[in-house]
């Protein structure tokens, strides 16, 4: 095992040195579009939060690169519809493996510091949706407001999930070694409840008593509980929701003493210098 770790590791300093690589941090903010949203679709930066990450980024040519970035954040949720009063915040943490395409750079001959891209990948999601009720918060998904968990209801849904982001950037060589970029990207997500709000139609008496009085009144708060109570609603559409990061990064090379993001990115060994 410690002769496979050494070998692996001689393996990637070789190939982190003959390519051109970039360790950075990212800052911005994170923006929620899903059920609560004025449309299910778009970008709201009304109820932004901010976010913040950091990547590595290996350039396999000039016009392609590849990064791994974990990023965390908060959304900020305000429900369009003001007669639900379904607002919630969720905390969030991502894991993404990019491809990265600049176009300009497949051009022969360009060698410009100005380089916009499209990215798309894979990535990991984990998110922590809460409710407020009278004061207090509570982390949604154990309450099941939609009854999940109950007889004829779904499951418990998941808090980690796959996502397919994607979007757009661009990046400014400020130096041979510094690289400023701008960026806004889109997370497609397998799931309609990072809000907690899905098309689930739920009885609230059966809420009420399978699931407790929290659950029921976080579920719908037009509802008496003192009142009627069986009464069966959907609180939220179809479609699954999206979450989109926006922001500005800083990223630095490393492994080599020239940026490769113009000549090919591919250099002759050697150290970094600064």
């Amino acid at each position: 095992m410690r002769k496979a770790i050494t070998i692996s590791l001689l393996f990637c300093s070789t190939f982190l040195s003959a390519q051109t690589a970039e360790l950075g941090i990212f800052g911005g903010v994170a923006l929620y579009s899903g059920d609560l949203s004025p449309s299910e679709f778009g970008l709201y930066f009304e109820n932004s939060a901010p976010a913040i990450g950091a990547f590595g980024r290996l350039y396999l040519a000039p016009w392609m690169s590849t990064r791994l970035s974990v990023n965390t954040g908060k959304l900020k949720i305000e429900d369009a519809d003001r007669n639900r009063k379904l607002d919630f915040r969720s905390k969030l943490t991502e894991f993404n493996v990019m491809a990265e395409f600049s176009p300009l750079h497949i051009l022969r001959g360009y060698r410009g510091a100005f380089s916009p891209y499209v990215f798309a990948g894979l990535g990991f999601l984990r998110f922590e949706t809460e409710g407020e009720l009278d004061g207090d918060w509570y982390l949604l998904q154990p309450l099941g407001t939609e009854g999940q968990g109950l007889p004829g209801y779904d499951k418990p849904y998941n808090v980690t999930e796959l996502s397919f982001p994607l979007g757009i950037g661009l990046r400014i060589e400020l130096t041979e070694h510094i690289v400023l970029g701008l960026e806004i990207g889109g997370r497609k997500l397998f799931t309609d409840y990072l809000d907690d709000v899905g098309d689930t139609k739920v009885n609230y008496r059966e809420l009420f008593e399978g699931n407790g009085p929290i659950a029921a009144q976080i579920s719908n708060r037009q509802i008496d509980p003192n009142g009627e109570t069986d009464i069966t609603y959907s609180r939220g559409g179809a479609y699954n929701d999206w979450y989109y990061m926006s922001g500005i990064s800083l990223a630095f090379a490393i492994g080599n003493n020239d940026t490769g993001r113009r000549s090919g990115g591919r250099n002759e060994p050697g150290c970094y210098k600064f």
